[in-house]
């Protein structure tokens, strides 16, 4: 198993919650960290706070 310091972090932005959740399930599963955002503010502040190697971004966010 690699060491979790060493494992790439992902940052999953979308506003569907069951496709959200269902792409991070299958990243874990797959060994990457992964942090998820529900709409664009809570995607800057994850970005922020996360600063993820990748970011999956929905573009057609509400509100932004």
């Amino acid at each position: 198993m690699m060491d979790s310091s060493l494992r790439r972090s992902i940052l999953v932005v979308e506003d569907n919650r069951d496709l959200a959740d269902t792409q991070a399930i299958l990243l874990r599963a797959a060994g990457y960290r992964v942090a998820v955002a529900y709409d664009g503010f809570q995607a800057v502040a994850a970005a922020q706070a996360e600063a993820p190697d990748l970011v999956l971004l929905d573009i057609g966010l509400p509100g932004l």
